[in-house]
């Protein structure tokens, strides 16, 4: 047998920095003749410690063994198991830490401000900027389509860049490259500004705006002279070396190398050590050499001293002869854009005077730096299994109990859901093969729950507001949609509960209403039963595995209510949790853990709660998070570096 090195749970969840949790590694050799040990090294960052002794015999190993590992957040744990005879590596383990509390903060806060709503405000997340040395590559979305204004500033407020797509059209994912025409300076910051115009929930226009800034990077360049080579003509001659700017027309690596030498068409090349180093280097390079017979003094002016190298619209190769000089150029453009080593050749045309210039350049790249943003995104138990579609071309996945491999499903235009298998590392399909239609059209929201590995069940309105059923399994669609009966507006909520679907829904003026639905289809006993009322459109429903079902509404004060369904019944009243009020909700669950809740209110301010273990205990406070746009790209916490001494403590 596989030697195996196994945790109990990776990654490892901690309730923030100040919390431990453990996980038990346990590991065989596979074979009770070989005996191993496993070690341990613990990382903060780049920063490791020294590997230490974590499981086995310390005298002669062992062929297997389990045991506790306590970790907490920020640090890495790297496991090896070794083979005692040979210290060979049978298996290697990494074991990582995630805050479950800031999960499940992160997802209900993008719940509330970017998902399950049918009119959000405009906004602006998914941000990410890639540098180079002078270009920066900026990554986003926006909740409403939108052409974004982009403009990038010098530390003194000067425009450097801007970039306004017209031409893109209106779009919720957005692609801005500065700098590709004209480079940005190297090793400078630039602050960077994007508008999305848009509105805000109430209809009113408005235009989300993020403020961050980037620095460039580097490229140094060096050109090598190594041979001169006279292919036609003999005597004395001076070489002039120069190099520039083929882009801006300018010189650079300054001064340059001057050559003085007695050459003959029929010597052999001549061997020279001469270089040119250029910081900041462009992109494309010209580099020239003039060649001139005879010797000329250094203290001579440039007519007499010879041509001095130069690039422009001129041939790159040429010769002149007159009373004054007899010489020939030659004149070769680099990209060296992406650094690396390229050949130079630097050879005239079969003129009176004829030589070739060997060497090599070389170009280093130091790519620039930008803030790295957390990505945003509805995840964690609430959302896994289930997925609301508000209108076409939107993708979302889910997945299903018990399946290896996540369903993407996505709307076509005419309002149908379409679905395939999410592709593997070796997949070869194309991004618009593959795809299976579930259901037939629709208009209004569609919900999509899965009951089991193959089965999805989805929910949707028709125009009169009646709650529509239709089953898929596999790849056999549903051919028709099926009353539930109602009367209602906006999105239909959907929880698996056990064998049952437990639907929510709100008519238009926020009475919120339930029902439980076979999980298998067919016949239903239960009735629309209205439950209590709040703010529409402001609804949200968990399953919360054997702990039942919950429903969380926001009541007409905008305060965040809840009431929860177990066995069948609805246990007590609708109770609030004071504290904070708004006007967009958002919820997420970890099972066995507790609620996360997010509230946005009028001034797009953003407000957090968590509670662990519900719906047991009490919620904790409330917490303001600040504006909501800043919370959308906030850049990620950097962890502190410990000294050896504590990681190592940690092991």
């Amino acid at each position: 047998m596989a030697a195996t090195l196994t945790a109990s749970a990776n990654p490892v969840g901690v309730w923030g920095a100040g919390d431990t949790s453990d996980t038990t590694i346990s590991w065989s050799t596979g074979d009770a003749k070989v005996l191993a040990r496993v070690y341990l090294t613990t990382a903060i960052g780049a920063v490791k410690s020294k590997e230490t002794l974590f499981d086995g015999d310390p005298a002669k190993g062992s062929a297997s063994g389990s045991k506790p590992l306590s970790v907490q957040l920020g640090y890495t744990y790297t496991l090896t198991l070794r083979q005692v005879s040979n210290n060979a590596t049978l298996a290697t383990l990494t074991v990582t830490v995630y805050d479950m509390r800031q999960i499940m903060i992160d997802n209900a806060a993008a719940a509330a401000a970017l998902q399950n709503r049918l009119n959000p405000p405009q906004a602006i997340f998914g941000l990410v900027i890639v540098v180079g040395v002078d270009t920066a590559r900026l990554s986003f979305n926006t909740v409403q389509p939108t052409i974004p204004i982009v403009i990038c500033t010098v530390p003194d407020g000067t425009t450097a860049a801007t970039s306004f797509p017209v031409l893109a059209g209106m779009k919720t994912e957005h692609t801005i490259v500065l700098g590709s025409n004209q480079p940005l300076a190297q090793l400078t910051r630039f602050g960077v500004s994007i508008t999305a115009a848009g509105h805000n929930s109430r209809g009113k226009q408005m235009s989300a705006v993020v403020n961050s800034s980037f620095t460039t990077g580097s490229r140094t360049a060096s050109i090598s002279l190594n041979q001169v080579e006279m292919l036609q003509g003999s005597g004395d001659f001076t070489f002039n070396f120069g190099a520039g700017d083929a882009d801006a027309l300018t010189d650079l690596g300054e001064p340059w190398p001057v050559l003085q030498a007695n050459f003959d068409e029929n010597d052999p090349p001549h061997w020279i050590k001469e270089s040119i180093a250029i910081p900041m280097a462009p992109r494309n390079l010209w580099i020239c050499a003039v060649g001139v017979q005879g010797y000329f003094s250094l203290n001579m002016g440039l007519d007499q001293y010879g041509t001095r190298p130069g690039y422009g619209d001129g041939p790159l190769t040429g010769y002149v002869h007159d009373e004054h000089k007899n010489e020939a150029w030659a004149t070769q453009v680099v990209n060296i854009a992406g650094g690396g080593t390229q050949v130079l050749d630097l050879m005239t045309g079969p003129h009176d005077i004829a030589f070739d210039v060997r060497g090599g350049v070389g170009a280093t790249v130091t790519p620039g730096t930008a803030p790295g943003f957390k990505f945003h995104t509805v995840l964690g138990n609430s959302a896994d299994a289930v997925a609301h579609f508000l209108e076409g071309g939107k993708k979302m996945m889910i997945v299903p109990p018990g399946a290896k491999r996540g369903l993407v499903l996505v709307r076509g235009a005419d309002g149908a859901i379409h679905r395939r298998i999410a592709p593997g590392a070796k997949s070869r399909l194309g991004v618009d093969e593959g795809w299976v239609a579930l259901t037939p059209a629709t208009a209004g929201p569609v919900t999509i729950v899965a009951t089991g590995e193959d089965r999805l069940a989805c929910f949707t309105l028709d125009e009169k507001g009646a709650v529509l059923r239709a089953d898929a399994r596999g790849e056999h669609p549903a051919r028709a949609w099926h009353a539930l009966g109602g009367r209602f507006a906006g999105v239909v909520m959907a929880a698996v509960s056990g064998r049952a679907i437990e639907l929510v829904a709100q008519d238009k003026e926020g009475a919120i209403f339930h029902r439980s639905v076979a999980a298998e289809g067919g016949s239903s006993a239960g009735e629309w039963q209205r439950i209590g009322e709040g703010k529409p459109g402001e609804l949200a429903c968990l399953s919360l595995g054997a702990h039942g079902t919950a429903v969380f509404a926001l009541d007409r004060k905008g305060e965040v209510i809840h009431q929860h369904h177990q066995k069948g019944k609805w246990h007590g009243t609708w109770h609030a949790i004071p504290g904070a009020t708004g006007d967009q909700l958002g919820v997420s669950w970890i099972e066995g853990e507790g609620v996360g809740l997010a509230l946005v209110d009028a001034e797009e301010r953003l407000h957090t709660l968590i509670w662990r273990r519900y719906p047991e205990g009490e919620p904790e406070r409330w917490t303001a998070q600040g504006d909501l746009q800043a919370w959308l790209v906030q850049p990620e916490e950097q962890p502190a570096v410990a000294a050896e001494g504590p990681m190592a403590a940690v092991a």
